[in-house]
């Protein structure tokens, strides 16, 4: 197959769609398929660029519309794709999440003649209770536009990442299957001792690789946007710590610095804290492989949405999920599906004292490469 992959942004390690439709096209180029990349929307190029990497073309978000389709048309044709894969996002094509109908007429004009296949990485906002007004005034136009997108460019193959997003679409009528995530950090050998305890000593942390098991080490990997509820996982960590130091990390970007220090202000000194800051792919998973657990950011109704907790999963690692959003029973029904997958729930706290899973670490972008292929090959020439 000849395929193209579009996404609002390309910059490696700052755009996480754009990460990965990279691996995802990378690992189809090593099977023998033809693969390209288009950001249509790009905040971290300056002017057109082409990367020699692999076949690119890169538009920055300032170019007009009109100019944007003439080039990834030319790119389009130049590289005889017969599938585009559009990884819909609608912030990264619209600062309002608006993407309207003449960005639709463009976009129908560019996929004229592919077949297209449509991955929702992120669907309209506002549709949880409780949601403010003015969330769900905007989610209700994303919705509209999202709903009227499908029908003007007739995706062969529509994908979202979670099961959250896939019954919203199927309430709307429109028929989408899960493809789960992988992790944008590929799974290397070793953890990070070499480096970390160094790091934790110098900031007041007594560990040594021979006391490691008298410490816990709970880490959070990407940004934090807006308040991230402590209560009630850190006194369920306290009543199960049995003794044992609790160290809270952080790796990447937090975003929210003051949400980090209310943390610190709050449970220092019992707990201690250390932002481990950004670091190249490799060091990431060594950090992953040091964890006794992670903590997820995303609610656990999008859950197959994040990538931070794609990346904890393919290393092995437990996810607590410290916001449950769901029922008891689709709660319990997730965890067996994903024995990973910890929410905190009613029996939260016997688990953690027996113990939390561990799993022998698998990087899932062969398995969700194989998937992809098999699916669009089975819905060559059809519509939804």
């Amino acid at each position: 197959m000849n395929i193209a992959f579009i996404s609002g942004g390309l910059e490696p390690g700052k755009n996480g769609v754009g990460d990965y439709s990279r691996m995802l096209a990378q690992e189809l180029e090593r099977r023998g398929h033809k693969c390209s990349l288009i950001s249509l929307n790009d905040e971290h190029v300056a002017g057109i660029e082409y990367p020699k990497d692999m076949r690119c073309l890169r538009i920055p978000r300032d170019t007009p519309w009109d100019e944007r389709i003439r080039l990834a048309g030319a790119f389009l044709t130049e590289q005889s794709a017969d599938w585009v894969s559009l990884q819909f996002v609608p912030y990264s094509l619209h600062p309002k999440g608006i993407v309207g109908g003449e960005i639709q007429t463009r976009l129908q004009r560019l996929f004229s003649g592919c077949q297209l296949h449509t991955m929702f990485h992120e669907l309209w906002i506002g549709d949880w209770s409780g949601a403010p007004l003015k969330e769900r005034l905007i989610g209700r136009t994303q919705r509209y536009c999202v709903l009227r997108m499908l029908r003007t460019l007739q995706p062969a193959v529509v994908h979202t990442s979670n099961t959250t997003y896939r019954e919203r679409l199927q309430r709307c009528g429109v028929m989408a299957q899960v493809l789960p995530l992988f992790g944008n950090i590929p799974v290397t050998q070793g953890n990070a001792d070499i480096w970390l305890i160094p790091m934790l000593q110098a900031n007041g942390v007594d560990i040594t690789p021979a006391s490691r098991d008298k410490f816990w080490l709970f880490g959070f990997f990407g940004s934090m946007r807006g308040n991230w509820p402590a209560e009630p996982l850190f006194s369920h960590l306290r009543a199960a710590s049995k003794g044992r130091q609790i160290v809270i990390l952080s790796m990447g970007r937090w975003g929210d610095e003051a949400s980090w220090q209310a943390l610190v202000e709050r449970y220092s000194p019992e707990f201690k804290f250390l932002k481990v800051g950004e670091h190249p792919a490799k060091a990431v998973s060594e950090y992953l492989h040091s964890l006794d657990a992670g903590f997820a950011i995303s609610p656990l109704s999008i859950i197959g949405k994040s990538g931070a907790a794609a990346a904890m999963i393919d290393h092995g690692v437990p996810v607590i999920v410290n916001r449950v959003d769901v029922s008891a029973e689709c709660a319990r029904s997730m965890r067996q599906h994903e024995p990973l997958l910890q929410p905190v729930d009613d029996t939260f706290l016997d688990r953690l004292v027996d113990g939390l899973p561990q799993s022998p670490a698998h990087w899932r972008l062969r398995n969700v490469a194989d998937t992809f292929v098999q699916t669009l090959s089975d819905r060559a020439g059809k519509r939804i």
